[in-house]
């Protein structure tokens, strides 16, 4: 559960506080998206997927606020709706949801191009046989189709259970080939920035002899 602190002072005086829970649109304007402003959440805890969508059928999800104290080895439910107006020729059809390192389960639960409901799993304490996406293991990375005008649903069940790190509701939605594509660049970067300082070093040598 999600405590809350000075939130509903906040709320209840009137004065100005950050609410999240809107639809996020995917548009062609637009190819990476920080999705603080679009969250919704529960205010009870240990339900199961089947719970959690019937919450949501019944209206029990409310606005994540700013102000919301989140705490370590509890589970937390988040929703996301999406309004995909990609089109094909100058959309993706598999998308990439970016987690803070903080948390050790994620678990993506939507439905896939097939309207079969699926779940998608990271976290820095999940095994790496229940990871579907390996090709960055020190990241929280989950990768899910969303096709062309297709509304959606995505629920999110986050826990943290590290108590030196503080849990981090920092989440990024990118096309998977964007985000694959930085990711090649900055890890080939990586590997090449010993020799590129190494002829830094050799230059700044000729130079003051």
């Amino acid at each position: 559960m999600i405590k809350y602190t000075k939130t509903f002072l906040i709320l209840f005086l009137g004065l100005p506080v950050m609410l999240l829970g809107k639809t996020l649109v995917l548009t062609a304007d637009k190819t990476t998206y920080e999705l603080e402003g679009y969250l919704e959440t529960l205010l009870e805890g240990g339900l199961t997927i089947t719970e959690t969508r019937q919450a949501a059928l019944e209206g029990r999800f409310v606005p994540l606020l700013e102000y919301a104290d989140i705490v370590p080895f509890q589970d937390y439910w988040i929703k996301l709706e999406i309004d995909n107006q990609y089109t094909y020729e100058e959309g993706y059809v598999e998308w990439m949801l970016r987690f803070s390192r903080t948390w050790s389960t994620v678990e993506v639960y939507f439905t896939d191009l097939d309207q079969t409901s699926q779940v998608r799993k990271s976290g820095l304490f999940t095994p790496i046989s229940e990871r579907i996406f390996k090709a960055a293991l020190r990241e929280n990375l989950v990768k899910f189709p969303l096709a062309e005008g297709q509304n959606t649903n995505l629920f999110i069940r986050l826990r943290s259970d590290r108590v030196d790190i503080p849990p981090n509701l920092s989440i990024e939605l990118s096309p998977a080939e964007i985000y694959m594509k930085k990711f090649k660049q900055k890890r080939l970067y990586a590997k090449c920035q010993p020799l590129i300082n190494f002829y830094k070093w050799r230059l700044l040598v000729a130079v003051r002899c």
